[in-house]
């Protein structure tokens, strides 16, 4: 066989298979794909009384609203009321675990110390400069 007509039959082949891709592509896309017909479901039509509802969107807010907050750092240790609940003025919302207290009042407690031991050392600078004074 010439290879001119290799060639040839060679292309018709690529050119049909392409087609047949393409198509292959074209029928999914119509029968399952994006191009697919929707499903309907029908139900049969009845005749029932209608109950009176209220349906809508919509919110709901407090009347008055409070910003409530810690006064002290910390972890929820226990919480007494949940979202919705009705809270009486005084009630207790939450427990906090002071998590840091320990370590902040031996803070403040050295932060005391150091305050004496420079009232301490002023004393003592101002008797030095007294007896340089005399001198």
């Amino acid at each position: 066989m010439p290879a001119r007509i290799v060639r040839t039959l060679r292309r018709y082949g690529l050119a049909l298979g392409l087609a047949a891709l393409v198509g292959g592509l074209v029928l999914f896309a119509v029968t399952r794909g994006p191009l697919a017909p929707v499903a309907v479901r029908t139900a049969p039509a009845v005749e029932r009384d209608l109950a009176p509802q209220v349906f809508g969107i919509g919110t709901v807010e407090a009347r008055r609203e409070y910003a409530v907050g810690p006064t002290q750092p910390g972890r929820v240790l226990r919480m007494h009321v949940d979202h919705g609940d009705r809270v009486g003025a005084g009630q207790v919302l939450a427990e906090i675990d002071p998590v840091d207290l320990g370590e902040r009042a031996a803070a403040a407690q050295a932060a005391a110390e150091r305050a004496r031991l420079a009232i301490t050392v002023a004393e003592a600078a101002l008797r030095e400069a007294r007896s340089r004074e005399e001198l």
